[in-house]
């Protein structure tokens, strides 16, 4: 149940539904056993996804405590712990931190599963945003190109994590001073977005706002203004769009000035 409200982005029914799973399993367990480390770990994944960073961060402390304790060595259940770690600590702008969790889960996905696995995507993204946030700019780059890599050779081209791995990389140019590379690599990802993602997905005004930022740097400021009057109805017909989606949305308008949306 837990899974199927998280999918659908019913974060409120799946913090619920794992929340009641971690009860079950720890009373018929207990807390020290892997199999009550399941939900936990799921449990946490919403609560990330709900921004709700402060109170996912002690649970995954504690489930990588826990994994530590019962095993020698790597295994993907904890690199994905380790992974979600470095996310929140990304949340929190603790980048430094980050760097040392997504590098630890990607070194644990590699020597399980080899170089060419799409779990090591994951860390490698969270890799690339903490580097840019810590200013290492190459270094950044280069997780994000790795990422991409291992999307298309899992996905193909036309795939919502593709898209996604190519959406983080053109952030990062934009955010290096490169616009010219980041407009070619963000509209590319939008295209893909907008042919496999269903009509009414968040993620494709996400996106969408993206490229407008860019086009702003650019001063394509005309067709600017028409992106942005497409992530108007766009964010209308998202079930699961948030304040910071529409915070961004009005920054964006006023960069590009009423006159022009209008």
């Amino acid at each position: 149940m837990g899974l199927i409200a998280r999918d659908r982005h019913d974060f409120v029914a799946a913090e619920d539904a794992f929340e009641r799973a971690v009860v079950v399993y720890g009373g018929h367990y207990g807390t020290d056993h892997p199999r009550t480390f399941g939900p936990v770990s799921n449990l946490a994944e919403v609560l990330v996804r709900k921004g709700e960073n402060e109170r996912a961060e002690p649970l995954l402390v504690e489930n990588i405590r826990r994994y530590r304790s019962l095993q020698d060595g790597p295994s993907t259940k904890l690199s994905q712990d380790i992974d979600m770690l470095s996310q929140v600590r990304l949340n929190q702008g603790r980048n430094d931190e980050a760097i040392v969790l997504a590098m630890e889960a990607d070194d644990g996905y590699s020597r399980l599963l080899g170089a060419d696995h799409n779990y090591r995507a994951f860390p490698l993204i969270h890799l690339g945003n903490a580097r840019l946030g810590a200013g290492d700019g190459t270094g950044a780059l280069l997780a994000f190109e790795e990422a991409l890599r291992l999307r298309r050779l899992a996905f193909g081209n036309e795939h919502p994590d593709v898209a996604n791995a190519l959406h983080n990389l053109g952030a990062a140019y934009a955010q290096l001073g490169n616009p010219q590379a980041a407009e070619k690599t963000l509209r590319e990802a939008l295209t893909i977005s907008e042919q496999v993602l269903p009509a009414g997905h968040v993620a494709i005004p996400r996106m969408r706002m993206g490229l407008v930022e860019t086009l702003i740097k650019l001063n394509q400021m005309d067709e600017a203004g028409i992106q942005l009057a497409r992530i108007a109805d766009e964010l209308e017909a998202a079930p699961d769009d948030n304040a910071q989606d529409q915070e961004r949305f009005a920054d964006l308008k006023d960069a590009v000035g009423r006159s022009t949306y209008d």
